[in-house]
C-alpha cells in the first residue's frame, strides 16, 4: 500500500493524516477524489473515471444523501463500513506504518520569463506524515520527487488551518464582515482551506461548518452575485468566481459537482438567499449556474445530473416554479394596488395587502408574457426565470428519471390551475373589480397569466421527455437491417451466397432483429412509465381547468404524442372512454389552429412530431403537409374487410366526434359577424376541404369514413347547420293563409313563403295561426277530434304538403345553403364523397346509407331530422344519377341497395311527402336505366348479369316503393286529408313506367325463382353483387328490415297489380277529377299489359248469405273492360269523346258501387295475403317514428352503461384533482419552511463554537468592558510583560 501511495504521485491524497492516521469520512474523501479526477486531465467524465477504478459507489457519498439511508447514530462504525466497501479503509495499525508520503501544495504554472522554465527536473517534497507524533527511529525521512512543479515548503495553508482547529475557527471572520466584498473574500478563505483537504472538508460537512456558514449568511441578508458565486464554488470543482459571463460559459463544460452538501446547505436552502426579498435576479443567476452543471456539452453532465437528482433537485425546482408563479401573481396585483388612487377601500393592515406589496417592492412584477396566439404556435411565453427552471429539469430528467418525478410534475401541472385563479382572488380580496367574460369574449392577443405560463413550460417539458422515448424507438426502427445493408441488398446478397453463407447471413439478421426488439421494448417500457402519471383522467382534468388556448393546446398536443407513441397509454385511454370526456373542454377552443391540427394528425394518421405549427389554417398548406405525412404505417390499424359499414377503430375512437363538436361550435359562432365568427368560418372551411381532399387519396381514411365513429358526428354537425337554417327561415317566414275547402287539392290557395321554411316546423313548435299540423300518433283517438273536424269547413293540409314546398329549389340549397355558406357546403361535399366512394368502390354500400339515416342526434328535433334526411336523399339522388350513367356493376347494385334502404325508411314512417316523392323518383330513374336498351346500365347488366338478378331486384323495389308511396299519400283518418299532389305524381309515374314495373324473371315457378335469387351457389364476386342490391342481405339479421324480399312473393306481377288496384279503389270513387283521370289512365295501362290478370281480378264468385255464390263481372258489360277502348295518347281535338267515355265509366261505378265494393274487398284480402309486410303493419307518422328511434338510441346507450362510465370518469377526475392539489399544496408549504431546520441547527452549533473560542478578551467577540477599564487593563498587562523580559525596550514592548 505504501508503494502504491508513493507511486501515485502528488495527485493522490494519502489515507493517513497527522495524529488521525485513519480517515473515516467517506463524503469528504469522495469530495476530494472528485476534485482530483476532475482536474486530472482524463478525457472521460468523473463517472467513467470512478467506474474504471471500481469505486462508483462514492458517487452518492454525502452527508445529506447518506442520512436518508443510514443511521446517523452509528457514527464511525458506519463510516468504516462505507470506506471498506469502496476499498479505502486500511486495517494496519499506525505503529506498523513506515512510510506514508503526502505531497505539499505546489503550482503547476511557472512564472513567465523564469530561467527555470527551460529545465525539466524540478523537485517536489513529499512529507512522511508517519513521523508526526512518533519517536521511532525506523521511520524513513521525507522524500523528494523530481518533476515540473515548484514546491511550497513547509506545509500548505489547509494543513496549517487544520492544526489550529480546522476551518470552523475562521467562521467568526464571516460574522465580523460588514460589506459584500469582505464577505466574499472571507468565504474564499474558508473555501481554500478545505479544497481537496479531507479533514477540513469533514469538519465543514459533518462537523456543522456548512450549517453555521448558512446561518451566518442568512443573518447577513446581503446576498449578491459575488457571494452566490463563492457559495457555488464550495460545491463545484472547476468553477472560478468573478469571471465574465463568456469565460464562465467556456469553462462550464468542465464543472463537476464535488460537494453536494455545500450545494444543499447554501444554494438549495432558499432561506439563505431569500427568494422573496432578493427578487428575480438572484434566483435567475443561481439557475444559470445550476444549468451550467448539466448542460448538454458538459463533460460531467451525467455525473452532475445524478448527484443533483439524489439531492432532490426535481422536487426543489418544481416547487421553486410554483413559488415564482405565485410571487409574480402577487407582484402584479401589488402593482395595480400601488397605482390605485383611492386606497381607502383597502384594509391597510391586511395580510393580503402586505403580501402583494412586499412582492411588488421586491421586483416581482412588470413581466410581459407573450400573447396567447403566439404561444399557441410554439412561441416561448416570455418568463426567463421559469424557462431556466424548465431547462434545468429537462437536463436532469433526461439523464435521471423516476416515476416519482413524473408524478410530482403531473401534480404540479394540476396545481397551476389554482395559480390562474389566484390573480382574481387577490384582486377581489383587495376590493378590485374582477371582470368575468365568456370564452367567446377572450382576446387571443392578450398576455398569458403566470399560472398558464408555468403550465405550458411543464407540459412542454413532459412532451420533450416523451419525445426522447419516441426518438429511441425511431432510431431502432431505422436499423432493421445490419449496418451497411439495405433490404434490397440483403435479398441480392442472400441469393448469391452458398448454404453456409446463407446460414451465417440469416444468423446475423436474427441477431439484429433481436437487438432491435430489445431496444424497442426498452423504449416502450420507458414510455409506459408515463402512463402511470399522465393518465387519461389527468389530461381531462387539466384541460377542464385550462382557461386559455395556449396551455390547452400544449396539453392536448402532449395527449396526441402519448397516443401515437405509447401502446399501453392508448389502451388505457380507450378503457377510460377515449376522447368523450374531452367534449367538455376542447370545443371551447374550436378556432385554435394548434388544437385542430393535433386532432387532424390523429385522425389522418400523421405523426404530430412531423407537423409544423400554423398561426392560421390554410387549405393549401394543410393539404400539402398531410399529403406528405399522412397514413404513417405505425399509426394505422389495418382492416381486412372491404365495403359496407366498417367497425370502429380504437385508434380513432371519438377523435372525429371531438372534431365534429368543434366544427359544430364554429357553425354557431360563425353566425356572428365579428373576428371570432370569421375565424370560425375559415377554420371550418380549411378543415372540411382537407378532409374531402384526403378522402380522395387515403384508403385508411376512406375506411374510417365508413364507420359509425365518422358517420354519427358528421350527421350531428349537419343537423346543427339545418337548425340554423330552420331558425332563420322561421324568423323571416310569413304565416300561411288557410285555404278554402275545395274538392281539388291542387287548387289549395296557400300563400307560399319565398324562404320556404314553415314546412319544416313541427307540430310542437307551430303557432296557433300556422297552417301545419303534426301527424297524430298511433294512440290518436279520432273520436275526440271528430266533432271539431265536422264543425270546421276548412281543410288543413298535412305537415310537409307538397303545395307548401318550392320544388324548384333543392333541399340542399334550402337547408344547407349555396356556395357562400362554406361550412354547410363543406360538410355536404364530404358527405357526398363518402357516399360516392361507398357506392363506387366496394360492396354493401346499403349498410352505410342505412347507418347514415340512423345517425341523427339523440336530442335533434323532428324538423332537423327531416331536413337531414332530405339532404341525404338529395345526395343519394345525385350519386345514383351519376352512377347509372357510367358506373360498374357493383356500383349499380349499390344503387339498388340504396333504394332498398329508402324503402325500409318509408315503411318505418320517417318520410313525409317530399322525401317520399324523392325516393319514388330515384327508384324510377334506376328502373328506367336498367330497362331501356340505349342506356349504359342496360348494356352492363346484359353483359355481366346474365341471370337478371339486379334487374329483378330493381323492379321489385320499384313496385314496393310505388305501393308504399301511393298508400302514404292517401288520407289516413278524418284528421288527415292526404297529399293529393303526391298521389297524382305517384300515379302518373307508375303509369309511365308500368311496363318496367311488371318485369319479372322468366321462371315463374316460386321454388325455382327462390333457388335462383337466394343464390347458394354463387361465386364470391356474384354473391357480393347480389348482396349489395338489398339491405336485408347485407345485414346479419333480416328481422331488421320491414320490406319483403323478392323470393318471398309468389307471382310478383299479379301481387303488384292486386295491391295497386286495391289502392286505386278509393281514388276512383273520389271527387278529385284530375286524380280520377290519372287513376283511370293507370287502370287502362294495366288492362293492356296484364289483361288476363285484370279479368281474373274483376270477375269474382262472391259468396252470399244462405251459402250461395254470386258471380260479379266488373270487366264486361260497360265495366272496366270498356276502358280498353280509351286511348290515353289521343290528340286534344278528340278529347270530347274520351271525356264522355270516362264520364260513362264513372257513372257505371256509382250505379254498381255495391258490386265494386265486394270485388275490391276480395282484392284487399288477396293483397294482404300476398304482401303482409306492406299491408299488415301500421306505418307511424314521422314524429312518432323519430321518437321511437330516439328511444331505441337511448336504450342502446343505456345498455352500454356509458352514463355510468361518464359519471365514474367525472368522479375520478374530481378525486384526482383534489388529491393532486392537496398533495402539492402540502409539499409547497413544506418547501417554504425547508431549510429552517438546518438554520436552527446551525444557530445552535454557532453558539457552541463561540463558547469554545471565547476567552477573557475574545478576538472575535470583542471586549464588552468599559473603555477606561480596558485601557487600565492594557497598561497593567504591558507592565507585567516588561518585567518578565530580560531587557527593557519600549520599542520592543
Amino acid at each position: 500500500d505504501a508503494l502504491s501511495i508513493y507511486s501515485a504521485g502528488p495527485d493522490f491524497h494519502g489515507q493517513f493524516w497527522g495524529d488521525r492516521p485513519q480517515r473515516l469520512s467517506l463524503p469528504a474523501t469522495a469530495t476530494s477524489i472528485v476534485s482530483m479526477l476532475a482536474e486530472s486531465g482524463e478525457k472521460c467524465s468523473v463517472a467513467a473515471a470512478l467506474k474504471r477504478r471500481n469505486i462508483s459507489e462514492i458517487e452518492a457519498a454525502s452527508h445529506v444523501v447518506g442520512d436518508k439511508f443510514f443511521d446517523s447514530e452509528k457514527g464511525n462504525e458506519r463510516n468504516a463500513m462505507l470506506m471498506s466497501v469502496v476499498g479505502l479503509f486500511c486495517y494496519l495499525q499506525p505503529e506498523q506504518i513506515l512510510c506514508a508520503l503526502h505531497p505539499s501544495s505546489f503550482s503547476v504554472n511557472m512564472r513567465e520569463g523564469d530561467a527555470s522554465t527551460n529545465k525539466g527536473h524540478f523537485s517536489r517534497r513529499l512529507v512522511n506524515v508517519a513521523r508526526i507524533n512518533s519517536n521511532s527511529i525506523c521511520l524513513s525521512t521525507d522524500a523528494i520527487v523530481y518533476g515540473t512543479g515548484s514546491i511550497i515548503v513547509p506545509s500548505c495553508f489547509a494543513d496549517n488551518v487544520q492544526w489550529i482547529g480546522g476551518p470552523n475557527v475562521l467562521l467568526p471572520i464571516v460574522n465580523a464582515t460588514k460589506s459584500t466584498s469582505t464577505l466574499a473574500l472571507s468565504l474564499r478563505v474558508i473555501r481554500e482551506s478545505a479544497h481537496r483537504h479531507i479533514p477540513n472538508l469533514e469538519m465543514l460537512q459533518g462537523g456543522g461548518g456548512y450549517r453555521i456558514l448558512a446561518f451566518l449568511l442568512y443573518q447577513k441578508r446581503i446576498m449578491t452575485k459575488d457571494i452566490l458565486e463563492q457559495c457555488f464554488a464550495f460545491a463545484v470543482h472547476g468553477f472560478t468566481p468573478n469571471l465574465t459571463e463568456i469565460e464562465s460559459v467556456a469553462k462550464s463544460t468542465g464543472w463537476a459537482l464535488a460537494d453536494p452538501d455545500a450545494l444543499k446547505y447554501f444554494l438549495m436552502n432558499h432561506q439563505v438567499w431569500s427568494l422573496h426579498s432578493s427578487g428575480p435576479e438572484i434566483a435567475s443567476y443561481l439557475l444559470s449556474l445550476l444549468n451550467g452543471l448539466v448542460q448538454p456539452s458538459s463533460i460531467h453532465g451525467v455525473f452532475n445530473a445524478r448527484r443533483l437528482h439524489l439531492l432532490g433537485i426535481v422536487k426543489w425546482t418544481l416547487h421553486l416554479m410554483i413559488e415564482i408563479a405565485e410571487l409574480y401573481t402577487s407582484g402584479s396585483v401589488g402593482e395595480e394596488a400601488s397605482k390605485a388612487k383611492d386606497l381607502e377601500n383597502f384594509r391597510q393592515g391586511s395580510d393580503v395587502l402586505t403580501t402583494v406589496s412586499s412582492a411588488f417592492k421586491s421586483g416581482w412584477h412588470s413581466t410581459d408574457t407573450l400573447s396567447v396566439t403566439s404561444t399557441s404556435v410554439g412561441g416561448d411565453p416570455g418568463i426567463p426565470l421559469l424557462l431556466s427552471c424548465k431547462t434545468l429539469l429537462r437536463n436532469v430528467l433526461a439523464r435521471m428519471l423516476t416515476p416519482e418525478d413524473l408524478a410530482d410534475t403531473a401534480g404540479s401541472v394540476i396545481y397551476t390551475v389554482s395559480v390562474d385563479t389566484m390573480f382574481d382572488d387577490l384582486k377581489s380580496q383587495l376590493g378590485f373589480e374582477v371582470k368575468t367574460s365568456s370564452q367567446n369574449d377572450i382576446d387571443d392577443d392578450c398576455n398569458l397569466r403566470i399560472g398558464a405560463v408555468t403550465r405550458i413550460y411543464l407540459t412542454r417539458l413532459l412532451e420533450e421527455l416523451v419525445v426522447d422515448g419516441v426518438n429511441e424507438i425511431a432510431s431502432t426502427a431505422s436499423k432493421i437491417a445490419p449496418i451497411g445493408y439495405s433490404s434490397k441488398q440483403n435479398l441480392a446478397e442472400l441469393s448469391s451466397l452458398n448454404q453456409n453463407g446463407k446460414q451465417h447471413f440469416m444468423t446475423r439478421m436474427r441477431s439484429s432483429d433481436e437487438t432491435k426488439k430489445q431496444k424497442e421494448q426498452s423504449a416502450q417500457l420507458f414510455l409506459s412509465a408515463f402512463s402511470t402519471a399522465l393518465t387519461p383522467s389527468w389530461f381531462a382534468c387539466v384541460l377542464e381547468g385550462c382557461q386559455d388556448e395556449a396551455s390547452a393546446s400544449a396539453v392536448f398536443r402532449l395527449l396526441i404524442v402519448m397516443l401515437q407513441s405509447s401502446s399501453s397509454f392508448t389502451k388505457q385511454f380507450q378503457d377510460d372512454g377515449g376522447f368523450a370526456p374531452l367534449v367538455l373542454s376542447i370545443p371551447k377552443y374550436s378556432t385554435s389552429p394548434s388544437i385542430m391540427l393535433s386532432m387532424l394528425s390523429q385522425l389522418l394518421h400523421a405523426p404530430i412530431l412531423h407537423l409544423p405549427s400554423f398561426g392560421a389554417l390554410d387549405t393549401a398548406q394543410l393539404c400539402s403537409i398531410f399529403d406528405t405525412e399522412s397514413d404513417a404505417k405505425e399509426l394505422i390499424l389495418h382492416d381486412s374487410s372491404k365495403g359496407g359499414l366498417k367497425k370502429s377503430k380504437e385508434s380513432l375512437s371519438g377523435v372525429f366526434g371531438l372534431l365534429a363538436e368543434c366544427l359544430g361550435r364554429n357553425i354557431q359562432v360563425g353566425a356572428s359577424e365579428n373576428d371570432l365568427g370569421l375565424r370560425a368560418r375559415k377554420t371550418n372551411e380549411a378543415v372540411l376541404r382537407l378532409l374531402t381532399h384526403r378522402h380522395c387519396f387515403s384508403s385508411p381514411f376512406q375506411d374510417f369514413c365508413s364507420s359509425p365513429d365518422f358517420l354519427e358526428p358528421l350527421a350531428q354537425a349537419l343537423c346543427l347547420v339545418h337548425s340554423g337554417k330552420i331558425l332563420g327561415m322561421e324568423s323571416t317566414n310569413e304565416h300561411i293563409k288557410e285555404p278554402a275547402a275545395d274538392d281539388n287539392a291542387s287548387n289549395y290557395s296557400f300563400e307560399r313563403s319565398k324562404s320556404i321554411g314553415t314546412n319544416s316546423q313541427s307540430s310542437d313548435e307551430a303557432d296557433d295561426d300556422c297552417a301545419f299540423v303534426g301527424w297524430p300518433s298511433s294512440n290518436f283517438d279520432s273520436s275526440t277530434h271528430h266533432s271539431e273536424a265536422d264543425e270546421s269547413e276548412k281543410l288543413i293540409p298535412r305537415r310537409g304538403h307538397l303545395s307548401t314546398i318550392n320544388m324548384e329549389v333543392s333541399p340542399t340549397v334550402r337547408f344547407v345553403g349555396g356556395g357562400g355558406d362554406s361550412t354547410g357546403v363543406g360538410l355536404v361535399n364530404l358527405l357526398t364523397h363518402v357516399i360516392s366512394h361507398a357506392v363506387k368502390s366496394g360492396p354493401q354500400a346499403a349498410t352505410l346509407i342505412d347507418a347514415l339515416f340512423k345517425s341523427f342526434p339523440l336530442h335533434a328535433s323532428p324538423s332537423e331530422i327531416e331536413a337531414f334526411h332530405l339532404v341525404l336523399i338529395d345526395q343519394c339522388r345525385s350519386i345514383v344519377n351519376e352512377t347509372v350513367q357510367r358506373g360498374s356493376l357493383i356500383a349499380f347494385a349499390n344503387c339498388v341497395g340504396i333504394s332498398s334502404v329508402l324503402l325500409h325508411r318509408l315503411l318505418t314512417g320517417f318520410f313525409a311527402s317530399e322525401p317520399i316523392l324523392a325516393t319514388f323518383n330515384i327508384i324510377l330513374s334506376i328502373l328506367e336505366s336498367a330497362s331501356k336498351s340505349e342506356t349504359y346500365a342496360f348494356r352492363i347488366l346484359t353483359k355481366e348479369d346474365s341471370d337478371n338478378l339486379i334487374r329483378s331486384d330493381v323492379a321489385h323495389f320499384a313496385r314496393m316503393i310505388s305501393l308504399v308511396a301511393l298508400r302514404r299519400s292517401k288520407p289516413n283518418g278524418p284528421w288527415d286529408h292526404g297529399d293529393e299532389i303526391l298521389q297524382q305524381k305517384v300515379i302518373e309515374g307508375i303509369s309511365k313506367h308500368l311496363k318496367e314495373l311488371l318485369y319479372s324473371t322468366k321462371n315463374t315457378n316460386f321454388q325455382q325463382r327462390k333457388k335462383i335469387t337466394s343464390m347458394p351457389e354463387l361465386s364470391t364476386n356474384q354473391r357480393a353483387i347480389w348482396e349489395s342490391s338489398s339491405l336485408d342481405r347485407c345485414l346479419s339479421s333480416r328481422d331488421n328490415t320491414k320490406y319483403p324480399d323478392i323470393y318471398s312473393i309468389d307471382e310478383p306481377d299479379r301481387a303488384f297489380i292486386v295491391s295497386l288496384m286495391s289502392e286505386l279503389h278509393s281514388i276512383l270513387i273520389s271527387s278529385n277529377k284530375p286524380l280520377r283521370q290519372a287513376a283511370v289512365t293507370l287502370v287502362v295501362s294495366m288492362l293492356k299489359l296484364r289483361q288476363g290478370v285484370m279479368s281474373d281480378l274483376l270477375i269474382k264468385q262472391v259468396p252470399v248469405s244462405g251459402g250461395g255464390i254470386r258471380k260479379i263481372d266488373l270487366f264486361h258489360g260497360g265495366g272496366f273492360g270498356a276502358l280498353l277502348h280509351h286511348d290515353i295518347n289521343r290528340e286534344e281535338e278528340d278529347t270530347s269523346l274520351e271525356t264522355l267515355r270516362l264520364q260513362t265509366f264513372f257513372d257505371w261505378l256509382n250505379v254498381n258501387d255495391a258490386d265494386v265494393d265486394d270485388v275490391f274487398t276480395l282484392m284487399n284480402t288477396e293483397a294482404l295475403e300476398r304482401m303482409p309486410n306492406i299491408y299488415s303493419i301500421q306505418i307511424p307518422c314521422p314524429e312518432d317514428a323519430i321518437e321511437e328511434e330516439q328511444k331505441d338510441m337511448f336504450l342502446h346507450l343505456s345498455s352500454k352503461k356509458l352514463s355510468d362510465k361518464v359519471m365514474m370518469g367525472s368522479l375520478n377526475r374530481n378525486k384526482l384533482s383534489q388529491e393532486s392539489y392537496e398533495k402539492t399544496y402540502e409539499n409547497q408549504l413544506k418547501w417554504r419552511r425547508q431549510g429552517l431546520d438546518d438554520l436552527s441547527s446551525g444557530a445552535m452549533q454557532w453558539k457552541a463554537l463561540l463558547r469554545q473560542l471565547k476567552g477573557s478578551c475574545s478576538l472575535w467577540e470583542g471586549n464588552s468592558r468599559p473603555k477606561q477599564e480596558r485601557i487600565d487593563m492594557f497598561k497593567n498587562n504591558t507592565a507585567k510583560v516588561a518585567k518578565a523580559l530580560p531587557y527593557s525596550s519600549a520599542g520592543v514592548v
